[in-house]
């Protein structure tokens, strides 16, 4: 889609490129590790068969790390598209790991402002400018979702904002635009798929949540596992892909009798008390260590003492942290979560940390640190 959009945009010249003409250009077979080739065909079918969405124009699509005159430079790709009808649609795409953006996920626990919310609000304002709106709309998943609804607080002009799978803001924010916030609450709309992770960090500031029963991909006793584990301890990666959020693969509706599960109830009591009680020189600490983690620097972060004490410092002092440790200990030993463990959390504190000694563990740890 990326390929071919910004392969039409620049050989359009002055003619308008419909969202039609995107999605037909593009290969007729299609998926990878986060959609099937049935889902990317449903995808492809749904938006070429609704005119609502085929007949959209595509006034910008914006690569990260990409230089434009006279615009700023931006950390994921984003998109703006009209209806001819007055209405302005921007929509941002989740974290782009090669420019900075895990960093910036973990810094929105002390900032009120990150780099790239700056970027997405400074984008908005750009395409207002370039092709004006009597109604803007803006949305995007995970980090987009969180864009959206960051520039939903700081920019007025904003309508209606729909996040998908986008997760919370952190104290200072909370803090610093508390009117804001309370005065566009009501046009802010949070649609999270019920096994989602990243929904689930730091606080919510929607005006309505939503739970979507959606990525039904598994089929047979494993379908029937998962129906049974709901609310309780079935995480799967998979459940962060944006089509997850749909019925199936082939039916692209929002099934929205999904239920909360326990875990996106612990990361988000844990990460909401590390921002309200972590003092913010050791939120740092631990920002930079998961960052570490997140892109791949496991080694770099281990070998650092102080980020790693700071680390065990806040788990030590959490009081949910058995609660914690006990849903993780659940997903590193039913496997689908442990790749993901293994780069948040190293090998040495999930076997010293995790475990029936987790407690005795806990206060040799508080002893040291």
């Amino acid at each position: 889609f990326q390929e071919v959009c910004g392969w039409a945009l620049a050989g359009s010249s002055n003619d308008a490129v419909s969202l039609g003409d995107v999605i037909a250009s593009m290969p007729a077979d299609g998926g990878d590790e986060w959609m099937t080739p049935d889902g990317y065909d449903a995808l492809r079918q749904a938006v070429s068969s609704d005119s609502r969405l085929s007949d959209l124009t595509v006034c910008d699509f914006t690569s990260p790390g990409v230089p434009v005159e006279g615009r700023t430079t931006q950390t994921s790709h984003c998109m703006a598209l009209t209806d001819g009808d007055g209405t302005l649609y921007v929509v941002y795409r989740g974290t782009d790991g090669e420019h900075g953006e895990w960093r910036d996920d973990f810094e929105g626990l002390n900032e009120a402002d990150t780099d790239s919310q700056r970027r997405a609000e400074a984008y908005l304002d750009e395409m207002l400018a370039l092709y004006g709106g009597q109604h803007v709309v803006v949305t995007g998943h995970s980090k987009g979702g969180n864009k959206a609804q960051y520039v939903t607080v700081v920019d007025g002009r904003v309508d209606e904002c729909y996040s998908f799978d986008g997760q919370g803001f952190g104290n200072p924010f909370l803090r610093k635009y508390e009117e804001r916030i309370a005065a566009v609450r009501g046009r802010i709309h949070a649609y999270n798929q019920e096994g989602d992770y990243v929904s689930a960090l730091m606080a919510p500031i929607a005006g309505d949540t939503h739970y979507t029963n959606g990525g039904s991909q598994a089929q047979g006793i494993t379908g029937l596992l998962q129906t049974l584990l709901r609310g309780d301890g079935n995480f799967q990666l998979s459940n962060h892909a944006p089509l997850n959020l749909f019925s199936s693969d082939t039916d692209l509706s929002l099934d929205l009798t999904g239920t909360r599960t326990d875990y996106s109830r612990t990361i988000n009591d844990f990460t909401t008390w590390v921002s309200e009680n972590v003092p913010a020189d050791m939120q740092a600490l631990v920002i930079e260590f998961l960052s570490d983690c997140a892109e791949g620097r496991q080694s770099e972060a281990l070998d650092d003492p102080e980020k790693v004490a700071a680390l065990m410092a806040v788990l030590t002092r959490y009081p949910g942290t058995q609660r914690l440790l006990e849903q993780l200990e659940r997903q590193h030993e039913e496997q689908p979560l442990q790749p993901f463990l293994m780069n948040c959390f190293p090998e040495f504190l999930i076997t010293h940390i995790i475990g029936t000694q987790s407690i005795a563990v806990a206060n040799q740890s508080r002893r040291t640190v």
